[in-house]
């Protein structure tokens, strides 16, 4: 009676040879190589981590809000960055004060903790991206350029075939 031949994983590794380890118990591959995926897999599953904390308005709008546009990303930052300008030198001379009362075996404690709201890490990050935004900006135009293409031209066309597709749907015709 002949035995069956040993089962390997088969996967090629990086010098090109078959994978000799044993496949996991019901697949075909070994750890290494995939066999620990589950099957039927979805790719992205959505997993609710931004839409489980929307309000019910900010959620009728998540579908209508336009993606890709990256120089109404940078003024919205630029606005919220003049917000935290504004808000850091209002608050120069403010201080929020807590005060904690503890009663114990020593006697009755009071302390005060003085806070200040934490403009300057806001504004360190705020400026961060926009400085990153502005580098995908530049890399976009070059990119287009060096394509032989208008950016401004194509944001034209785009503008006007959304605009045409929205009197369709409107019932204003072609």
């Amino acid at each position: 009676m002949e035995t069956p031949p040993k089962r390997l994983c088969g996967a090629r590794n990086r010098q090109g040879e078959p994978c000799r380890k044993l496949p996991m118990a019901g697949k075909t591959r070994c750890m290494m190589h995939g066999g620990k995926t589950p099957k039927g897999t979805r790719g992205n599953r959505t997993h609710g981590l931004y839409s489980r904390h929307l309000t019910a308005d900010e959620q009728a709008q998540w579908d209508d809000i336009s993606l890709g546009a990256v120089d109404d990303e940078l003024r919205l930052l630029r606005v919220y960055l003049a917000r935290c300008v504004a808000l850091d030198a209002g608050t120069a001379d403010l201080e929020l004060a807590e005060v904690r009362r503890t009663s114990g075996a020593g006697g009755d404690t009071e302390t005060t903790i003085a806070k200040r709201p934490d403009t300057s890490g806001r504004m360190n990050w705020l400026i961060g991206r926009i400085a990153l935004l502005e580098r995908t900006r530049s890399d976009m135009i070059v990119a287009q350029q060096q394509a032989g293409k208008d950016p401004y031209e194509q944001a034209r066309m785009i503008r006007e075939a959304l605009d045409a597709m929205a009197k369709i749907e409107n019932g204003e015709g072609a």
